[in-house]
């Protein structure tokens, strides 16, 4: 199919490429796909980060800033490479609360459906909370 996925399907068994417009089903409750549905941030929301379960720091993410930008201006040890959603360094499981993430990116499916996010491409929709430790 060309240009979108039709409903039901697994969108990561396509044999064609997606899109940028292409809409792709998300586990509820965790993470939407914003340009997808329309979502996007426009109040600040907090982000409390922990590694395995020890608090790191806290930093107000403000509409349009990404969480990883967020926390990088806050001085927190984010980690991140490329900030493109294309190498997955910066692949944090997120423990609580929502964010609105872009779409298409590197995550596998296993990995969105154990609640994990990619910080360069992620918006708080929520007050979140995010642990850094190597997934």
């Amino acid at each position: 199919m060309q240009g979108g996925v039709t409903p039901g399907t697994d969108p990561t068994t396509l044999s064609e490429p997606m899109g940028p417009r292409d809409v792709r089903t998300l586990p509820a409750g965790r993470y939407t796909g914003g340009a997808a549905v329309g979502t996007v941030p426009t109040v600040p929301h907090g982000m409390s980060v922990e590694e395995d379960g020890r608090p790191v720091g806290t930093v107000v993410v403000e509409p349009g800033r990404t969480l990883l930008d967020a926390g990088l201006a806050a001085g927190l040890p984010m980690p991140h490479s490329c900030t493109v959603g294309n190498c997955g360094e910066c692949t944090v499981r997120l423990r609580e609360g929502e964010v609105t993430q872009g779409e298409p990116n590197c995550l596998t499916p296993r990995q969105r459906a154990e609640g994990y996010v990619l910080t360069c491409m992620s918006c708080p929709l929520s007050k979140v909370t995010l642990d850094i430790a190597d997934p």
